[in-house]
């Protein structure tokens, strides 16, 4: 447990807020229901990839992608939301890497159904 505490005063580290990567992932909010979730997995992470790649993954992820929206359909959306969450970056880009090092945690956190 103490180590646990000494993490959480560890000023080294930036809150998850701040991460683009995250704030991405919880791009239309952080609530724990299913169309949330769902809609945060979408949005950002399948713009990288063309039509027939995004049926490849909504067919093997079914339990998880119901729909996968045309990123020329959010992208003004999604930038719009991520620029009032983090005004001092851009978007990353879809093929960039994914970094969670140095980010403080307050709660636990889900990725499963991610597409990373």
């Amino acid at each position: 447990m103490e180590e646990t505490t000494e993490l959480n005063n560890d000023s080294s580290l930036s809150r998850a807020d701040e991460n683009p990567w995250y704030v991405l992932a919880t791009i239309y909010g952080e609530v724990p229901v299913f169309e949330v979730e769902n809609k945060n997995r979408n949005a950002w992470a399948l713009s990288g990839l063309n039509e027939v790649q995004k049926a490849s993954v909504a067919k093997k992820n079914r339990n998880f992608m119901h729909e996968t929206p045309n990123w020329n359909h959010i992208r003004q959306e999604i930038e719009y939301l991520f620029s009032q969450r983090i005004s001092n970056r851009s978007l990353p880009r879809p093929h960039e890497k994914i970094d969670f090092i140095d980010t403080f945690f307050e709660e636990s956190v889900e990725f499963s159904g991610f597409i990373f």
